[in-house]
């Protein structure tokens, strides 16, 4: 799969009725990939989202040719991005939801993770941990009540 990295760059591409149209996408000029070790996402689907936020609306096949990439791939890359809800998908056309109602759900699911990770580390993980600490270290626990 190739993307063109250019921070603007234009394309032609058959309209819906067959006439070449010029767009001109504008491309984060940064890498994408500090926000997928953030945000568990495929930095290609990053690529589509913000290059449909570019074009404001857009069809499977003009993403494609846009991108340079198999549609194939685009469809699969836009069905994960519709799962998570940061495409809408309305009468065969793709539209990118609200980059703040995007990083607000990213935010609110990742606290929702850790939470859930650190109730499993005192719940399941401490428990285990605990009783062998005191069994291997009884004397140092009774020697520090005796300091007291």
């Amino acid at each position: 799969m190739t993307f063109h990295t250019e921070p603007d760059f234009p394309n032609n591409v058959k309209g819906s009725d067959g006439k070449l149209i010029s767009i001109l996408i504008t491309s984060p000029s940064y890498s994408y990939r500090p926000f997928c070790t953030i945000i568990p996402i495929i930095e290609f689907e990053l690529k589509i989202y913000t290059t449909l936020m570019s074009l404001g609306k857009a069809s499977e096949a003009i993403l494609s040719d846009i991108m340079k990439v198999d549609k194939y791939a685009i469809i699969e890359a836009l069905k994960s991005l519709r799962q998570r809800e940061w495409v809408i998908l309305t009468n065969g056309t793709y539209n990118s939801v609200d980059p703040r109602i995007v990083v607000n759900r990213e935010i609110k699911n990742l606290r929702k993770a850790f939470l859930q990770k650190i109730i499993k580390l005192k719940e399941e993980l401490l428990p285990k941990l605990e009783p062998i600490f005191v069994r291997n270290n009884i004397s140092q626990l009774l020697h520090k009540k005796e300091d007291l």
